[in-house]
């Protein structure tokens, strides 16, 4: 995906929808993309269903202790449980 992505880099803005598994940790695609196109600027927004997690919970699964942040931003969609 990176590759094809750093390929087609003909504009200033692009975006790429991938799977949680590709960008969570900024690791896979978004690590091979600077990689792949160290001038470009890269960030990562990920969705989350907030219904998924209690209130309390949402806030401590943004960052992992070994792993960093989860993402440059996050938009929470629904209301957690209560």
């Amino acid at each position: 995906m990176a590759f094809h992505m750093a390929e087609e880099l003909k504009t200033s803005l692009n975006f790429m929808i991938v799977g949680s598994f590709h960008s969570d940790y900024l690791d896979g695609f978004v690590t091979r993309l600077h990689v792949r196109a160290p001038r470009s600027s890269v960030a990562v927004i990920k969705i989350v269903d907030a219904s998924d997690f209690a209130e309390e919970e949402l806030i401590p699964n943004l960052k992992h202790s070994r792993y960093g942040e989860i993402a440059d931003f996050v938009y929470f969609v629904n209301e957690p449980r209560k």
